[in-house]
């Protein structure tokens, strides 16, 4: 396991989910969501191959809740001596779909990865240093840990704001505990993420005026206006109906969608606070996937 962390050649763990189905109280969801990895591995496109010998494939156990770019040394140190120097900017690849480095490594998984493939082996990903895509990563690709700490703080202002009118909870977090926070994204570790004194790490207390929500699917994600009622009890269908009106084709009409989170297909009839609480990502927000249904049950 050690080793396929480190970008061995041991395959790595199976990924451990949470079953959202029949939850035992808000920490114990998290903590499970948290414990969610994903065996990985990336192969070296064949035409940047520059080396006579193929390089072993990178075997890696990425955190659910972390980014593509905490892990960027590990890949480039394990293909370094198989490229040309000075490559360009790394990219991923899955199943010819370029990896968005500012999406969550498991709702990337989830959006990308069949239904119906799940369980059969690794996830599969290919390594480029040459090009690269811009007009299909606008953003960047696998860019360094700089932007993705940017990224981080800056979406959890969103989620905070969302939430209480204001971003002060997460501008106000001392050094210490941004990088207690940051470490426990780029490691998958709930007990630093606890730690970090950040309020959406808390469980329980009074529903917010609006959740921080955003439904993804293979095109993209949108961030839909979540107020809630008063008594909060407001399901999760009520944010995904007219996402997957707008999102939907002829050849994946609405009702043959699955709905997940945190690699889970869940019902649409879930609270979406309790939901919200149990299964939000460290960045505040919840990840909601709509993919097309496994078919045949």
């Amino acid at each position: 396991r050690a080793a396929a962390q480190q970008g061995g050649t041991r395959p790595p763990v199976v990924d451990r989910r949470v079953h959202v189905m029949a939850p035992s109280g808000d920490d114990a969801l998290r903590r499970a969501a948290w414990a969610g990895r994903i065996p990985t591995m990336i192969m070296l496109a064949r035409d940047e191959l520059a080396t006579i010998e193929e390089p072993h494939p990178c075997f890696l156990s990425l955190p659910r809740q972390s980014f593509l770019p905490f892990h960027v040394k590990t890949i480039i140190e394990h293909f370094k001596d198989h490229v040309p120097p000075c490559p360009d900017e790394l990219w991923l690849e899955a199943a010819g779909a370029p990896l968005k480095w500012n999406i969550p490594i498991g709702v990337l998984f989830d959006c990308l990865r069949a239904a119906a493939d799940e369980g059969h082996g690794p996830w599969a990903l290919t390594a480029h240093f040459r090009s690269f895509p811009t007009s299909l990563l606008r953003g960047g690709g696998v860019v360094d840990t700089k932007a993705v700490t940017a990224h981080v703080l800056n979406t959890l202002k969103e989620a905070a704001y969302l939430q209480h009118g204001s971003a002060e909870s997460v501008m106000s977090l001392s050094a210490s505990d941004q990088r207690r926070l940051l470490k426990a994204v780029e490691t998958g570790s709930y007990e630093d993420f606890m730690a970090s004194k950040l309020p959406v790490a808390q469980t329980g207390g009074p529903a917010p005026k609006r959740l921080p929500v955003r439904v993804h699917t293979r095109a993209g994600w949108q961030q839909p206006h979540v107020s809630l009622k008063v008594d909060g009890e407001m399901p999760l269908s009520a944010v995904l109906d007219a996402v997957q009106q707008e999102s939907a084709s002829e050849e994946e009409p609405a009702q043959d969608r699955e709905v997940v989170v945190q690699g889970v297909s869940v019902e649409p009839s879930l609270p979406l606070l309790a939901v919200w609480r149990g299964c939000a990502h460290p960045d505040g927000f919840l990840h909601v996937v709509l993919r097309p249904a496994k078919q045949g049950g």
